[in-house]
């Protein structure tokens, strides 16, 4: 069945891990895109629930990620494409996301090591700051 509701629970639920408040309570957040949703599955990221639109799903990529979760026994939510634009921040969404677990692990038992970069924040106030930070460490290698 296909959600066509803005206004149903589990959509809901979905679009309030925008708030902070809400990730922190769940420990869960919402990630959206091909690439990224595919990337979460290599690396075997918690991935609780996916949701999809569709009408949305243009690429055989796309489709190969979605085969892939659902072979790995996580749940999908299909939505219309316009319930998938309340979900999305981006203009042009690519119809696929994915609702996370959060892992954090302590500090302390943080050991770097090998040929690993590491680099810890706090207090980001500006997320296009964490990307850039993101970019030049890539460049840097």
């Amino acid at each position: 069945m296909i959600v066509s509701s803005p206004g149903n629970q589990s959509v809901k639920r979905i679009r309030a891990l925008r708030q902070r408040k809400e990730r922190d309570r769940s420990g869960l957040f919402f990630v959206e895109g091909i690439r990224i949703v595919g990337e979460a599955l290599e690396v075997e990221a918690p991935i609780e629930e996916c949701v999809v639109a569709p009408d949305l799903l243009t690429s055989d990529f796309a489709r190969r990620v979605l085969h892939r979760l659902q072979d790995f026994g996580v749940p999908v939510l299909e939505v219309t494409s316009s319930v998938f634009q309340t979900l999305s921040l981006r203009d042009n969404p690519q119809g696929i996301g994915a609702v996370i677990r959060q892992g954090w692990d302590d500090l302390h038992a943080v050991r770097p090591g090998g040929e690993l970069c590491w680099i810890a924040l706090t207090g980001v106030q500006d997320p296009g700051n964490l990307g850039a930070i993101l970019r030049t460490s890539d460049a840097v290698g």
